[in-house]
This record gives C-alpha cells, sequence and structure tokens, in this order.
C-alpha cells in the first residue's frame, strides 16, 4: 500500500470532526511513494483511531500533525 495515501486519506475522513472542534491537521510526509505491507482495512482502523483520539484530547484551536518517515526498511508514524 502506499502509505501517504492512506493517511491522506484517513485525514480527509476525519476532516468534519476536526473542523468542527476547530483544530487544524496537517500532514508531512518525507516519501509520497513510499509503499508499505499491511492489512488495508487495519492500518486505516489504525490511523482512524489516533486521528479521533488526537482531535478528541485536542483544545479547539489547537492542531494534530501527521508525520510518516522512511526509516530504512521501516516507517515511522507519528
Amino acid at each position: 500500500l502506499n502509505a501517504a495515501k492512506m493517511i491522506r486519506l484517513a485525514v480527509h475522513m476525519m476532516e468534519g470532526r476536526a473542523q468542527e472542534a476547530r483544530i487544524r491537521v496537517a500532514i508531512d510526509v518525507t516519501d509520497e511513494d513510499q509503499q508499505i505491507v499491511c492489512d488495508r482495512r487495519a492500518f486505516m482502523q489504525i490511523l482512524l483511531n489516533l486521528l479521533s483520539n488526537a482531535v478528541k484530547f485536542t483544545n479547539p484551536g489547537g492542531d494534530v500533525r501527521v508525520e510518516c518517515i522512511a526509516r530504512g526498511e521501516f516507517v515511522v508514524i507519528k
């Protein structure tokens, strides 16, 4: 799977909730073509859970940032 596309899709799915809470969501991806091997459904669920919690526990007017960084054969998402 393309990690950047999955992250962008998850952020898009959470945009409405973030806007309602007056929270800005930013994405920082070092490699737009970063491929990962994973279960698509499980990966999306993990992303949505993390984003949902971030939006839920961020004060109105705050920022949520999602970073995807390639580290050798691994990908770090924070």
